[in-house]
C-alpha cells in the first residue's frame, strides 16, 4: 500500500500539472487533449500483451518496470519545454500506467491470503485512485506553486522510483514468510 500511495501520488501530481506545464509554454488546448489521448492511445495495447509479459518476466517485473517509465516520464517533463514533446512523452507515461496498473492487482492477489483478495483490491484502488491524487495534487501544488514544474516533475520521478524499488522488498519479505517452514 505504501508502494502505492507513493507512486499514485506522484503519478496524480504530474497528471494534473503535466497539462498546466503545456499551456505555460504556449501548447494550445488541442496539445493539452492530444496529449491525454496519446496516454491512452499507449495503455489500450500494452495492457492487451500483459498477460504474455507477466508469464515471461512476472508480476512484480511488470510493476517496477511500469515504475521505471514513470521515472523516465516524469524527467523528461522536467528538462523539456517544447509542448508538443512534452506531448509525446505521455505516451511513455501511458507504458507505465499500464504496466504498473496491471502488475498492481497480480502483486495484490500474490501478497494477501485468497480469502482476502476483494479487500486487499477494495484497499489498493482506494488508496492508488482515492487517497493518492488527494496528496499529490496537494503536494503537487505546493511545489509548483513554490520551487516550479522542475522540481515537481524530479520530486515525483524521486517518488516513483523509491516505490518501484520498495516493491521487490515488500514483495520478497512476504514470499520469504509464505515458504518459511515455521
Amino acid at each position: 500500500l505504501f508502494s502505492l500511495l507513493l507512486l499514485f501520488a506522484a503519478f496524480s501530481a504530474t497528471f494534473s500539472f503535466v497539462s498546466l506545464r503545456i499551456r505555460e509554454l504556449g501548447g494550445g488546448l488541442f496539445v493539452v487533449g492530444a496529449a491525454t489521448a496519446l496516454q491512452a492511445i499507449a495503455e489500450v495495447p500494452v495492457m492487451r500483451v500483459t498477460p504474455r509479459l507477466n508469464r515471461v518476466i512476472g508480476h512484480r517485473a511488470l510493476y517496477v518496470i511500469g515504475s521505471l517509465f514513470f521515472v523516465a516520464s516524469f524527467v523528461g517533463w522536467a528538462y523539456l519545454d517544447d509542448p508538443l514533446a512534452i506531448s509525446l512523452v505521455k505516451l511513455v507515461a501511458g507504458v507505465g500506467f499500464a504496466l504498473v496498473y496491471v502488475g498492481s492487482v497480480l502483486l495484490v492477489d500474490d501478497l494477501v491470503p485468497p480469502v482476502l483478495r476483494g479487500t486487499g483490491q477494495g484497499l489498493a484502488k482506494a488508496v492508488s485512485f482515492g487517497l493518492s491524487p488527494i496528496l499529490g495534487s496537494l503536494a503537487g501544488g505546493a511545489i509548483y506553486d513554490y520551487w516550479g514544474p522542475s522540481a515537481l516533475f524530479l520530486v515525483c520521478a524521486a517518488a516513483a522510483l523509491v516505490a518501484g524499488s520498495s516493491v521487490f522488498v515488500i514483495a520478497a519479505r512476504s514470499r520469504a514468510t509464505r515458504i518459511s517452514p515455521t
